[in-house]
């Protein structure tokens, strides 16, 4: 599911279960309960200045393969990538 977020239009992922969740927890069109673990390419990664609005909505920056930003309610850092083919799903896991 492509977000229109902070930091670009595309795949948003992070590598922390927690920040996840709570995207999670926000979008009630994704099932409780579950989460899936992908491997992605990042390839160059540019990364959004803080506090940047600048980003929300926008494509690729020229010259980069994906995105990254700070999550604004801690320091988790969210990956966005561009190219649906860059992430490769390995595991659903469904949690209590």
């Amino acid at each position: 599911m492509l977000c229109t977020g902070w930091y670009g239009s595309g795949v948003y992922l992070t590598q922390h279960a927690g920040a996840a969740l709570r995207y999670q927890y926000w979008n009630t069109s994704v099932p409780p309960n579950r989460m899936l673990l992908c491997r992605a390419m990042l390839g160059r990664v540019f990364t959004v200045p803080e506090n940047s609005c600048e980003f929300i909505g926008k494509g690729l920056t020229t010259g980069f393969d994906s995105h990254r930003g700070r999550d604004r309610w801690d320091a988790d850092w969210q990956i966005v990538i561009f190219d649906t083919d860059s992430i490769l799903p390995c595991a659903h896991v469904y949690y209590k």
